[in-house]
């Protein structure tokens, strides 16, 4: 997992040095993971931020307690290895919008959100919504993470259209193109 955040954070920088001549950019607010943040605020209100080496201790037996199931090694990898403030890109067609990860809230506190909100749609699931999806122009796609089989899938709650996106979350990080 650690290499596919890797390669696709160097993506990301790339795109951001050669778009904007800077690191990647997020709205300031004094709520941010200082940790993250590497400038001043710019005359619009933006920040670089880079991601760095996940510092909290994650409590997967108490977490795991709380849900009622084992969070697989590659969910457990994914939260556990990076703390940053996006993972956005392109997929088979696809914009992806990752959740954040220890940006505004803790990282235990973002497992047990993602996990309530894909309870919502999938109850008595091992489903977790991990960020939201852009197919065809319709942006009401919610991005999801089964834990059972690590499947990646997005689904319209409108249209009740899902679409399988990946076979692997590490699988889709590293490959997919970073955008803005």
């Amino acid at each position: 997992m650690k290499q596919a955040f890797d390669k696709y954070f160097e993506k990301l920088n790339k795109v951001y040095l050669e778009t904007f001549g800077t690191k990647p950019l997020v709205p300031y607010s004094e709520d941010l993971n200082k940790d993250l943040i590497v400038s001043e605020p710019d005359e619009e209100g933006y920040v670089e931020w880079q991601p760095r080496l996940q510092k909290e201790e994650v409590d997967w037996n108490r977490i795991e307690n709380e849900i009622g199931f084992k969070i697989n090694a590659e969910l457990k990898n994914y939260y556990s290895i990076y703390s940053f403030s996006m993972i956005d890109g392109i997929w088979n067609n696809i914009s992806l919008y990752f959740d954040a990860i220890n940006l505004k809230k803790s990282v235990e506190e973002t497992i047990k959100y993602n996990f309530d909100v894909g309870q919502t749609m999938y109850p008595n699931s091992e489903i977790f919504a991990i960020g939201i999806a852009e197919i065809d122009g319709d942006d009401g796609y919610t991005l999801y993470y089964d834990n059972k089989t690590g499947i990646v899938f997005c689904y319209e709650n409108d249209t009740k259209n899902k679409m399988n996106v990946s076979d692997s979350i590490s699988e889709l990080i590293e490959n997919m193109e970073a955008d803005i």
